[in-house]
C-alpha cells in the first residue's frame, strides 16, 4: 500500500466542562445557649470574668454536612465531611446594626472581623477567645446582627504556597465583607509543592438580619457554598465522519486504525480574584486588577485510545476518560478584563496499518477554547473533544522545512507567499521572518513568524495579554494558534533584533541609535509580499524590561530601540515560535 502521511489536523469544538459542583451544606449554629452568671455550660465555661449575657457559640454538625458530588473534584484539601474545616477552622466577619437592618453602604464588621473558630477535640465545640455576647435589644426593640462566614480560615499572611487568601477587608472598611483569593501552588503539576499539592476549596455563608431569641435553643444557620469553580480531568473524545472516510481511503486488505496516545489540557487562568461575602445567587467574584500572569494548570491523560479502525466496515467509537489520579482543578470563575481563561486541549495520535504495522500519519492535533462562559460555581459543564481531519487538499510544506518570507497557514504548514488568497481553503496567520536557533534567545526551536497585522496600541502591562490574546480569524477564540505553533507572544529586544535583521539583510544589530536600514518602510517589505499588513512609523512594544518604570521600545521612525515609559501606548506586532 502507498504510504500516504498526513501532517494536517486539528480538533473540532471543545464544547463543555466538567465545572461543578453540589452545594455544601455545612450547617453552623450561633447558640443563644447560657447566661455566664447563672450557668457553666461547656459552650460557655471557658470565657472568663462575670460580665452577663448570652455568649455566640458555635456548633458544625458532621450529618450535614457533604463534599462535592462531582467525580474528581474535592471538598477544601480533598478530605470529607467536615474534618478538614475541624483541622482549618472557619473565619466569621459580624456586623451590629442595632435596630436597623444591614446596609452595606455604612456598616463595618464591629462585632466579629476575621474570627477564628477551631474545633477542641477534647471538649467537642468549637471554639473561639475571646467570647462575644450577643446584643441586647432596647426598650422592646430588636438589635440585628449579621454574620459573614468562609472556610477555610486564613490570617491573610500568604506566608506559603497552601495559604490562597492574601487580602482581607480592614475592620474599619464599610461595605461588604471581602477578601483576595489566589490560586494555590507552582507550575510544578505534581509533587509535594506542586499546584495539586496545595489545592484549597473555598467556602462562603452568610446569615443577615439576625436577632437575639428569648430561649437557648435559637440558632442562626449558614449554608456554605463552594465560591470557585471545579474544573474537572475527565474528558470525552470523539470522531465524525470525516475520520471514517479517511481511513477508509487507506485502506486496501489490513486494518488501518487511528489511535490517541496522549492527551494534555491546559488551563490558562487568572491567578486571583476578590470574594464579596455577600450574594445569594451566586459567589461574586470581581476582578482586582493585579496585572499578574496568568498560571498554568496541566491535566494530561495517557489513553491508548484506539478511536477508529477500518476493516472492510469503518465504526467510529467515542470514549470517556478520566485522569487516574482522580483530582480536578480549581479555577476562579472570573474573566478578568480584556484577558481571556482559556484551556487549550493537545492531542497526539497516529494513523497505522496493522498488518504489517506501518504508520501511515501522525502528528499532533491542538484547539483553545474560551472560558469566560463558566462563571458560576454551580454550572456544570463537560470537556468534549471532537477529532476532525481536514481535507487533503490543503498541501503546503511542513513548517520545519518552511523557509523566510513564506506564509504560515491556519492548518499548520507553510505556503508560498502571496497577496491573494490561499488556494486551499485555509487562513493566512503569519510570515515566516526568522530560521534559525541562535544561542541564548528562547522560546522557539526552528524559526519566529510576525502577525498579519498589528494589535492596538496599549501600555507595557497590558502588552503580553493583548499580544497573547491576537486574533487572526474573528471566527474563533482570541488566542487560537496553528498547530506546530507556540502561543502568541510578545518579542524580546532580541528577538526584535533578529527579525529587523532577517526582514533587511542588514548585518549591522537594531540598537540605540538611529539607522535608516531599520525604518518601518524597509522591514515592511516581505510583510507586504505575503499580503501581510506593513509596519507603521510609529513605536512597537517588546517584552524587556529596562526598570520598573521603563521597557524596550522600537521606534519604527529611526530605525532604533528606546526607554519607553510604561504608562506610555505603544503598538504590538505579536509573534508565533514553530
Amino acid at each position: 500500500m502507498q504510504k500516504r502521511i498526513m501532517d494536517d489536523k486539528v480538533l473540532d469544538a471543545v464544547s463543555k466542562f466538567l465545572a461543578v459542583v453540589s452545594t455544601v451544606m455545612i450547617t453552623v449554629s450561633l447558640l443563644v445557649s447560657c447566661s455566664l452568671v447563672d450557668e457553666d455550660t461547656s459552650a460557655c465555661n471557658h470565657a472568663a470574668g462575670s460580665r452577663s449575657g448570652s455568649a455566640i457559640a458555635f456548633i458544625v454538625s458532621d450529618s450535614t454536612a457533604s463534599t462535592r458530588t462531582a467525580e474528581g473534584t474535592m471538598t477544601l484539601d480533598g478530605a470529607g465531611g467536615t474534618e478538614s474545616l475541624r483541622e482549618l477552622g472557619f473565619g466569621v466577619f459580624a456586623a451590629h446594626t442595632g435596630i436597623h437592618r444591614y446596609a452595606s453602604s455604612t456598616v463595618t464588621p464591629n462585632l466579629m472581623y476575621n474570627q477564628q473558630v477551631v474545633y477542641d477535640g477534647a471538649t467537642g465545640i468549637w471554639d473561639y477567645a475571646p467570647i462575644v455576647y450577643w446584643p441586647a435589644g432596647e426598650d422592646g426593640n430588636e438589635s440585628y446582627v449579621s454574620f459573614f462566614a468562609y472556610a477555610p480560615y486564613s490570617d491573610g499572611s500568604a506566608d506559603d504556597e497552601r495559604d490562597c487568601i492574601t487580602d482581607f477587608s480592614l475592620a474599619t472598611e464599610t461595605g461588604d465583607p471581602w477578601l483576595v483569593y489566589r490560586l494555590g501552588g507552582t507550575e510544578q503539576a505534581d509533587g509535594a509543592t506542586g499546584w495539586k499539592a496545595c489545592q484549597q476549596d473555598l467556602l462562603y455563608a452568610f446569615a443577615k438580619d439576625q436577632t437575639r431569641g428569648e430561649g437557648a435553643a435559637q440558632t442562626v444557620a449558614l449554608d456554605f457554598r463552594h465560591a470557585l469553580a471545579a474544573i474537572g480531568d475527565r474528558l470525552t473524545l470523539s470522531c465524525d465522519a470525516t475520520v471514517e472516510q479517511r481511513l477508509r481511503s487507506y485502506y486496501t486488505s489490513s486494518p488501518v486504525s487511528l489511535t490517541v496516545s496522549t492527551v494534555t489540557v491546559d488551563y490558562e487562568l487568572t491567578p486571583k480574584g476578590r470574594l464579596v461575602l455577600n450574594n445569594a445567587g451566586e459567589a461574586n467574584w470581581q476582578a482586582i486588577g493585579s496585572g499578574d500572569s496568568k498560571v498554568h494548570r496541566r491535566l494530561a491523560f495517557t489513553p491508548g485510545l484506539v478511536m477508529a479502525e477500518a476493516t472492510s466496515s469503518t465504526a467510529c467509537t467515542t470514549h470517556d476518560y478520566t485522569s487516574p489520579d482522580g483530582n480536578g482543578l480549581f479555577y476562579i470563575p472570573l474573566e478578568a478584563g480584556s484577558g481571556r481563561q482559556q484551556v487549550t486541549v493537545t492531542a497526539d495520535y497516529a494513523i497505522a496499518s496493522e498488518d504489517p504495522t506501518e504508520i501511515i500519519g501522525d502528528g499532533t492535533a491542538t484547539v483553545t477554547a474560551d472560558l469566560s462562559y463558566v462563571h458560576s460555581a454551580s454550572e456544570g459543564r463537560d470537556l468534549s473533544v471532537g477529532f476532525r481531519l481536514p481535507d487533503e487538499t490543503c498541501g503546503g510544506t511542513a513548517l520545519h522545512l518552511a523557509t523566510t518570507g513564506m506564509v504560515v497557514c491556519s492548518h499548520g504548514r507553510a505556503h508560498e507567499a502571496t497577496t491573494g488568497n490561499l488556494d486551499c481553503g485555509g487562513t493566512k496567520v503569519a510570515v515566516i521572518v526568522y530560521r534559525g536557533t541562535d544561542a541564548g534567545v528562547a522560546s522557539y526551536s526552528n524559526g519566529l513568524a510576525l502577525s498579519m497585522a498589528d494589535v492596538d496600541a496599549t501600555v507595557w502591562t497590558a502588552a503580553a495579554d493583548a499580544a497573547a490574546g491576537y486574533t487572526f480569524d474573528a471566527s474563533l477564540v482570541a488566542g487560537a494558534h496553528p498547530v506546530r505553533t507556540s502561543r502568541w507572544f510578545l518579542p524580546t529586544a532580541a528577538q526584535w533584533n533578529l527579525l529587523a535583521r532577517a526582514l533587511t539583510g542588514a548585518t549591522a544589530d537594531l540598537g540605540d541609535e538611529p539607522n535608516a536600514l531599520f525604518t518601518a518602510e524597509s522591514l515592511s517589505a516581505v510583510l507586504t509580499a505575503a499580503g501581510g499588513a506593513a509596519l507603521s512609523a510609529a513605536a512597537y512594544w517588546t517584552s524587556t524590561a529596562v526598570d520598573a518604570d521603563q521597557a524596550v521600545g522600537i521606534d519604527l521612525t529611526a530605525g532604533c530601540t528606546v526607554g519607553t515609559a510604561k504608562t506610555a501606548a505603544a503598538l504590538l506586532r505579536p509573534v508565533l515560535a514553530f
